[in-house]
Formats: structure tokens, sequence, C-alpha cells
């Protein structure tokens, strides 16, 4: 977290600034954790993405959880990377769970 909060801290001015500005880039990666958590329960649950996500949410709208983001800390690049993680995960298995349904579809093509 500290990689990416040196620019924002540089940029602005008084120590106050600086504070609010860390501030909003922990929001942000909050935002952004809840982003890529779409795409997961998009991908792991195509047939219903929206109570997937609902449930997600109530996680992510934890008033500790978001509290704890808005303060300079790892939690929220935590939950941003984990989610990254998680896709990444997800996005695998699908891949292999096609290639294995298109590999056992292929002897059949052949014979028929």
């Amino acid at each position: 977290a500290h990689l990416l909060a040196t620019p924002v801290y540089a940029v602005a001015g008084d120590h106050e600034r600086k504070l609010r500005a860390l501030r909003v880039l922990g929001l942000v990666l909050l935002g952004v954790a809840v982003a890529l958590t779409w795409l997961l329960v998009r991908r792991a649950l195509p047939d219903m993405p929206l109570a997937g996500f609902s449930l997600a949410l109530t996680f992510f709208l934890w008033p500790g959880l978001v509290v704890r983001a808005a303060t300079f800390s790892n939690a929220a690049l935590e939950l941003a990377i984990g989610a990254a993680v998680l896709l990444r995960a997800v996005a695998l298995h699908v891949l292999r769970r096609h290639d294995q349904g298109a590999a056992q579809a292929a002897p059949d093509r052949v014979a028929g």
C-alpha cells in the first residue's frame, strides 16, 4: 500500500490534504475490490450473478470494513488483491472445465 500511497502523499500539499488524499486512495481501492468481485461473481455464478454479488456486498458494506478502508492501512489493498487472485483462480477453473468439455466432445465428433 505504501508504494501506491507515495505518489498520492507527494502530490498533496499540507498534511491535512495528504491525509484526505490517502483516505480517498483507500476508498478507490475498496471500489476496485468491489468491481473485481462483480467480475468474479459473474464468472463463478453466470446463472445468478446478482444474488452472488448481493451476498458479497453485504460484506463490503459492513461499517467497519468501510472505515478500515478509509483509514490509511493495507486493508483496502488486501481486498483488491484478494479479489484479483480469486478472479484469476475462477477464470483458470472455467477455462480448464471448458477445455475438458472440448476434449471429451472431440472423440465424439471423430467417431460420428
